[in-house]
């Protein structure tokens, strides 16, 4: 099967998981700066009446910078197919990339733990023997169909793979 280029991109699940992190994170600094602020009597170095507004924008502002990174992050790592390669680009200001030749494949594995079953996300390993090692696209949507094309784009017959899930 002749390939143009196939995109392949993390679950958008996991820019949700992130984003989540994210807010319980602040939330929680928030309610430790609370905790530190009652135990010193509500003394604080900036006059009480601006304090409470410098806080509340200054949270959002950092909030809504990590959130633009992680986006862009999740925007930018991407995991691109053509006929005879696999090529994983990532970063934002530093921008990496890795070429795998898709030549000498012999198996192809698909992991999905219990959160991947129910969000439709997981990992696609790709094993050969001259690397020695896998090469994995982790976290990716729908990875039995990923699996699927990458099989019929190197030809291979279904008995030479065992899909597994976790």
């Amino acid at each position: 099967m002749n390939v143009e280029s196939i995109i392949i991109r993390h679950s958008p699940i996991i820019l949700l998981y992130r984003m989540l992190f994210l807010t319980m994170i602040l939330g929680l600094c928030y309610v430790l700066y609370a905790v530190v602020q009652s135990a010193f009597g509500g003394v604080s170095l900036i006059d009480n009446t601006i304090h409470p507004i410098i806080l509340f924008f200054g949270t959002i502002l950092l909030e809504a910078t990590i959130l633009i990174y992680i986006f862009l992050q999740w925007a930018y790592d991407k995991f691109e197919v053509k006929d005879t390669k696999i090529i994983f680009k990532k970063g934002i200001i530093r921008r990496e990339k890795a070429v795998h030749s898709l030549k000498n494949i012999e198996s192809i594995e698909v992991k999905q733990g219990w959160l991947g079953l129910i969000f439709d996300y997981g990992d696609v390993s790709l094993f050969s023997p001259l690397l020695k090692e896998k090469i994995v696209m982790k976290k990716i949507s729908d990875p039995e169909k990923y699996a699927h094309i990458l099989r019929k784009v190197l030809d291979m017959k279904s008995n030479k793979f065992i899909p597994v899930k976790h």
